[in-house]
């Protein structure tokens, strides 16, 4: 049996479920480094979504203040979603990854749905590692973004996209299931994926 880490110390449980749950269907966990935890998409249409019917969620994002989650899943914080220089941001990216992939470690989850790029290489590492399911949610067009984001350096726009466009193939190939924001991109990806799924954000 695959072996689960002990919950680090610096991690938050903000709210714990109080809802009833089936025995009988998988906790999923909802990792997400670089979104806020109130996300319309992330905790209504399928945090929420997934309680409703029963499931046990885990949900690992950065909260707000005001956020409320109502009990409805067990919230892991990752601290505040803060902006500065492009360099910091960097490096932010990476230790805000690394904490979700540690929360995920000591999780009792047997699907993990990952919404970030940058978190790939590690949800198809705890793919291997614990041998659970990794669904990739690939809600925006992440390479025109990386290509036309504020605050980027002009000279690192194209690397970065191209990363990134590498990052979603890897993704196609080696998660469970893709969910995309719309039928052209899911017909896009469908070729090398192994499994896609259409969810609208609005």
């Amino acid at each position: 049996c695959p072996s689960r880490a002990t919950a680090p110390s610096t991690y938050v449980m903000v709210t714990r479920s109080k809802n009833s749950v089936s025995d009988s269907l998988p906790v999923v966990i909802h990792l997400a480094p670089g979104f806020q935890g109130a996300d319309a998409r992330l905790f209504h249409q399928e945090c929420h979504a997934l309680k409703k019917a029963g499931y046990r969620v885990e949900f690992v994002a950065h909260p707000k203040k005001d956020d409320n989650f109502q009990s409805t899943v067990d919230f892991y914080s990752l601290g505040s979603l803060e902006y500065s220089s492009w360099g910091w941001r960097l490096m932010e990216r990476l230790r805000r990854s690394r904490r979700a992939y540690q929360v995920a470690q000591q999780s009792k989850a047997s699907i993990f749905h990952i919404h970030s790029p940058e978190f790939i290489n590690w949800g198809i590492r705890l793919k291997r590692e614990l041998r659970g399911k990794v669904i990739f949610d690939f809600r925006e067009d992440y390479e025109g973004y990386a290509r036309d984001r504020p605050g980027t350096p002009a000279l690192l726009r194209n690397p970065l996209a191209y990363f990134v466009k590498t990052q979603i193939e890897r993704a196609a190939r080696n998660c469970d299931a893709l969910i995309c924001a719309d039928e052209g991109t899911a017909n896009l990806l469908k070729e090398n994926a192994k499994r896609t799924l259409v969810l609208h954000n609005f």
